[in-house]
C-alpha cells in the first residue's frame, strides 16, 4: 500500500523534527519527553550525526543536585562519537520534598513516585532507549555512567540488565543493594564494569568504601568477570574524562 497523504506529512514532520534535534542539540542539550513514557531527558547528539550510521548511547546519570542538563552538557563535551542521554530521574537523590524546581515534572507527580523510584527510572529509561534507538538510530545496548545518586541506577542496570550494557562506570557512586540479579551468565561475563572513586573525597571511607565492597562482593559471587575500581586524584567528582575512555574502548573506538 501507498502511504496516504496524512502520513507523508507525518512522515514528514518526523524527518524535520529529527534534523531539528541533530543541528540543535550539537550545541545544547535539548529536554525531550518520551513518547512511550512520562520519563523526560536530555540529549545531545554527536558532531557529524547522520540516521544512516548506528550510533552508541551513552546514559550519563546525575547526582543529588538533579542537575540533568550540566551532567548531560559535561558528558558530551568535544562529542563525536556517542549520542549522550541524561534521565530525570528520581533514584539519584534525597528527598523530593518542594524539589519540583529542579525537575520538569510537578510536585504532585514527584510525591506520587517518591516512595518506589526504581519504579519509575528503570522503564523509563529502557522506554527512553528504545525511542533513541527508533529515531536517532542508537544501539541496542548501551554504556552507563552514574554519579554519586547516579550510581543507584547504573548498578541497577548492571545487575538486572547486563545483557542492555556494553560498559559501565559507577564515579563516586552509590549502591543500594540489587532488587534483582540477571541469570544470564554470558551478559554478566561480557559486561564491563570500570568504577572510579576520588581519593580526596569526603564521602569515601565514610560510606561510599563500603558501598563499593558490597557492589564487588555481589558482583563477584553472580558471574561477573570485568568489575574493577580505581582510586584517582580528586573529591567528589563524576569522572566524565574516565567515562568516556572506558566507553571508547568498549565500542572499538578508541585511536591508537
Amino acid at each position: 500500500t501507498h502511504p496516504s497523504g496524512d502520513e507523508r506529512q507525518d512522515e514528514a514532520r518526523e524527518a524535520a523534527l529529527i534534523d531539528c534535534v541533530a543541528q540543535l542539540s550539537v550545541r545544547n542539550p535539548l529536554l525531550m519527553h518520551c513518547r512511550t513514557h512520562d520519563m523526560c531527558y536530555y540529549i545531545s547528539l554527536p558532531n557529524g550525526w547522520t540516521k544512516d550510521k548506528e550510533w552508541p548511547i551513552y546514559v550519563a546519570q546525575e547526582g543529588a543536585g538533579s542537575n540533568f542538563q550540566g551532567m548531560n552538557r559535561a558528558a558530551a563535551r568535544d562529542n563525536n562519537e556517542f549520542i549522550v542521554i541524561s534521565c530525570c530521574t528520581f533514584s539519584n537523590t534525597n528527598s523530593l520534598d518542594g524539589q519540583a524546581k529542579k525537575y520538569p515534572y510537578t510536585q504532585e507527580f514527584l510525591d506520587k513516585w517518591s516512595g518506589n523510584r526504581l519504579a519509575f527510572d528503570e522503564p523509563g529509561l529502557l522506554a527512553v532507549m528504545k525511542e533513541v534507538r527508533e529515531l536517532y538510530s542508537g544501539t541496542e545496548k548501551i554504556c552507563i555512567t552514574g554519579y554519586s545518586g547516579g550510581g543507584i541506577l547504573t548498578w541497577h542496570m548492571v545487575f538486572k540488565h547486563p545483557d542492555k550494557v556494553i560498559a559501565a562506570v559507577p564515579a563516586c557512586a552509590n549502591f543500594a543493594g540489587a532488587q534483582e540479579v540477571s541469570e544470564d551468565a554470558e551478559a554478566k561475563k561480557k559486561i564491563v564494569v570500570h568504577a572510579y572513586q576520588g581519593d580526596k573525597d569526603q564521602h569515601k571511607e565514610t560510606m561510599l568504601d563500603a558501598q563499593w565492597e558490597a557492589a564487588k562482593k555481589l558482583a563477584d559471587a553472580n558471574g561477573y568477570e570485568h568489575v574493577t575500581r580505581d582510586i584517582i586524584p580528586g573529591g567528589h567528582i563524576a569522572c566524565h574524562k574516565q567515562a568516556r575512555e572506558v566507553f571508547l574502548e568498549a565500542c572499538g573506538l578508541k585511536k591508537d
